[in-house]
């Protein structure tokens, strides 16, 4: 069974839509190209060197990878699922700023745990209430169950580059779809690992429809980060 749940992040009633717009069937998507937001490429990066340093028993850098994604100040958000998703694993949970920290100060030096404590304290959060989606940046935590897709919607704002990034577990295939409010997909990342990211550029603001699909026989633990 499919698990589908909306977001109370929409925009009530949609006020921000441009006059007309959610009466035409055009894609509401524009050339992305040169339009670049530093929130969700730095959440990736930050992602990528967290598992580096995991595998490689470096604390410093996962100290830094921790620090990266504080940086980014994205607003977690509960999500309740219709169907019961699958058991929780404590190895299998997406990488979370805090916990990285704490993990790079159970395997650092003394100096080291300086170095990272410094770095972390020192982090300066910037204004990133314009950007993407409506509210600023998101994210959002989740269990895909096998062979099942999770559903949810999210309004961006337009005339904004808009990015969508999925970090999942490792255990199997993601894929991330993304459709405007009349039915047009806009973007996807099929590329057979569950290391996704959709790039656009909404024309007006409004609801744009997320699915992340699960090709696997497990449940994947997974992040989802909007800049």
């Amino acid at each position: 069974m499919k698990s589908k749940f909306v977001l109370s992040l929409v925009a009530v009633g949609l006020g921000f839509f441009s006059a007309g717009c959610s009466s035409t069937k055009s894609a509401n998507t524009g050339d992305t190209k040169g339009k670049t937001d530093p929130v969700v490429a730095k959440y990736e990066t930050a992602n990528g060197l967290a598992k580096y340093s995991k595998d490689n028993k470096d604390a410093v850098g996962l100290g830094i990878a921790a620090a990266m994604m504080k940086e980014v100040e994205v607003t977690t958000v509960e999500i309740d699922f219709e169907s019961e998703p699958a058991a929780a694993s404590s190895d299998k949970e997406p990488l979370r700023a805090d916990a990285l920290k704490e993990e790079a100060l159970a395997m650092a030096t003394p100096g080291q745990k300086v170095v990272i404590e410094e770095r972390f304290a020192a982090v300066q959060v910037p204004d990133t209430k314009t950007r993407g989606r409506v509210g600023g940046p998101g994210e959002y935590v989740g269990r895909v169950n096998a062979r099942e897709t999770d559903e949810f919607v999210v309004s961006f704002r337009g005339g904004k580059p808009a990015w969508i990034y999925v970090s999942g577990d490792g255990d199997t295939d993601l894929d991330l779809y993304v459709y405007d409010e009349n039915g047009n997909r806009i973007g996807e990342d099929e590329d057979g690992t569950d290391e996704c990211l959709v790039r656009f550029n909404p024309i007006w603001t409004g609801p744009f429809t997320i699915r992340v699909k699960n090709r696997g026989n497990i449940y994947n633990a997974y992040k989802l980060v909007t800049n």
